[in-house]
């Protein structure tokens, strides 16, 4: 884990927050994933995302913003 992957992570997962709102809010990102707010500083500190939340975020944002092969390396 680098911090090169936690910002990438983290620029990914406000990027998402955004497309979904225009208030970019991380709750309403957390609501449709059917997690919590609180996930998304996880995993910034892992430096990754799990497959299933990966492949979601891409399979809803679409892979040029969220590719899940990135997200779960």
């Amino acid at each position: 884990m680098t911090d090169k992957n936690k910002e990438h992570i983290e620029r990914t997962i406000r990027r998402c927050a955004l497309e979904l709102h225009p208030s970019g809010e991380l709750r309403r990102l957390a609501s449709a994933m059917g997690a919590t707010p609180k996930v998304f500083r996880h995993w910034i500190n892992r430096g990754r995302v799990p497959k299933v939340k990966a492949v979601w975020l891409e399979n809803h944002f679409g892979k040029e913003i969220a590719d899940a092969s990135t997200l779960t390396a």
